[in-house]
């Protein structure tokens, strides 16, 4: 059922006639019921008994005795003859588990599609502690999001080990991933704790059901930590709703409200403050540090978000994957005057020719100004660590200018269908993307060179091979 209808439901069940009827008989009356379900004559439960502050939390009266809840709300939890589904908005003021998505607070199912007898103890205690039903060790969530070859605990894995198919059959597709905090990553900042919970409500979507997106990963709006090293509470509101560009891990300012940023104060990159020394350039400047990419390239979930280059198989092409490159940072990035690797994003394009230099920067620089003045790097249109998508060369997803800084870049083949300039939508061909003056191929399509008379675009050698009049070791100038 849509989220919109069950909170219909949970207004307008209260009152239906099934659920007075059903469901008001044997547990009404007394409010204190000592694990009981209290209902009211209406068949309501009575005012304040499902708010936890009230000494009489309906968990404990779901625990003493799970067929009083499911008699009425169903063996899933999810409706039965009262039609207010447990998995909904809240009632008498409280939220319960509103705008929850598979697999969590659902069914685990036999492989005929029906409910295992013993649901109700997995629905929640497949995460819950039976015996501390508001406990929220890290480890609960372990037993499936890791692996049961990590005997880091000894509930590692067990659910997926239990139950490997998908789900809603298993819960073995569920991601392996190590906590992030110091007894993962290392001591280098502190010894420092943050639990699953930090970050995440298994409960609901909250981002998705603030912003109207669908990226998901249970990522809370509000986040709360506690810093023990430096003594601070850090708070913010948060927006993480797509794994690059707008809303993804760390896409610059405000930096406090970006989701890897929040926490940080002592980190090399993305400090909540943006001041963070890696991220600046020798004048003190902000340049960021791989903004508005995918973070897990580099800081895998799997690795508790340290940082794993290389050995990981993340795509990237040779040579730049070899152990020569890996081993010898500085041979590509700046060293600061204490020795330390800068991994700014904005590489010089000499450190670039080192190796290519028979490829000429795309510049005025190079080209002159006669006509126009613009200065490129290499890295402007190339990532050559980690190429992401489809695109060859190592040209970048991303290529942000001026123009439009949200412009996805598609090319993956040298002719035909993505490459250089294959026709509309002309933003998203690499050649385009930042072209307003050029005589042809501009990002809106009205290059005076291709148009006709009547000013319909004709295009300019489209979907053809442009490096064979524009060579790049020529910063592409027409040969």
């Amino acid at each position: 059922m849509p989220p919109q209808m069950r909170r219909v439901v949970v207004l307008l069940g209260l009152i239906a006639t099934a659920f007075a009827v059903g469901c008001s008989s044997s547990n009404s009356g007394s409010s204190s019921s000592g694990g009981a379900v209290v209902l009211s004559e209406s068949g309501q439960h009575v005012s304040g008994w499902l708010n936890r502050n009230s000494g009489e939390f309906h968990a404990d009266a779901f625990l003493a005795n799970p067929q009083q809840c499911t008699e009425c709300h169903g063996a899933t939890l999810l409706g039965g003859i009262s039609g207010v589904s447990c998995n909904s908005v809240s009632y008498d003021g409280r939220s319960c588990h509103p705008g929850n998505d598979a697999p969590h607070l659902s069914p685990l199912r036999n492989l005929d599609g029906t409910i295992r007898s013993d649901n109700i103890q997995l629905l929640c205690g497949k995460c819950h502690d039976w015996n501390n039903f508001q406990s929220n060790l890290k480890f609960q969530c372990q037993r499936c999001h890791a692996s049961s070859s990590d005997t880091s605990d000894p509930l590692n894995g067990t659910l997926k080990d239990q139950y490997p198919l998908p789900f809603p059959y298993g819960f073995g597709s569920a991601p392996n991933v190590k906590l992030h905090d110091s007894t993962v990553v290392g001591t280098k900042y502190g010894n420092w704790v943050s639990a699953c919970v930090t970050c995440h409500n298994p409960h609901e979507q909250e981002q998705n059901n603030a912003f109207g997106t669908s990226y998901g990963k249970y990522i809370k709006r509000f986040l709360s930590y506690f810093n023990n090293v430096t003594g601070q509470t850090l708070e913010s509101i948060i927006q993480f709703i797509a794994p690059t560009g707008t809303g993804s891990f760390a896409d610059g300012p405000p930096h406090e409200e970006n989701i890897c940023e929040m926490c940080h104060t002592r980190t090399n990159h993305h400090r909540r403050n943006g001041m963070a020394p890696g991220d600046l350039d020798p004048g003190g400047n902000y340049v960021g540090h791989f903004d508005r990419q995918n973070c897990t390239q580099c800081h895998r979930h799997g690795n508790g978000f340290a940082f794993s280059f290389g050995a990981e198989g993340l795509g990237i092409p040779p040579p730049h994957n070899t152990d020569f490159f890996i081993a010898n940072c500085e041979f590509c990035h700046l060293v600061d005057p204490e020795g330390n690797t800068q991994f700014s994003a904005f590489i010089p394009s000499e450190e670039c020719t080192k190796c290519h230099g028979t490829r000429r920067s795309h510049s005025s620089a190079v080209s002159g100004t006669g006509k126009y003045d613009y200065a490129t790097e290499c890295i402007d249109c190339h990532d050559p660590m980690f190429p992401e998508g489809e695109n060859i060369d190592a040209i970048r997803r991303y290529i942000n200018q001026s123009i439009d800084p949200d412009s996805v870049i598609l090319y993956s083949s040298g002719e035909g269908e993505g490459s250089f300039a294959d026709g509309a939508p002309f933003n998203e061909n690499v050649c385009e993307t930042c072209h307003s003056q050029t005589n042809h191929h501009r990002y809106d399509g009205r290059a005076p060179g291709d148009l006709d008379g009547t000013g319909n675009y004709v295009g300019h050698f489209d979907g053809e091979d442009c490096t064979e009049c524009h060579n790049h070791n020529n910063s592409f100038l027409p040969e």
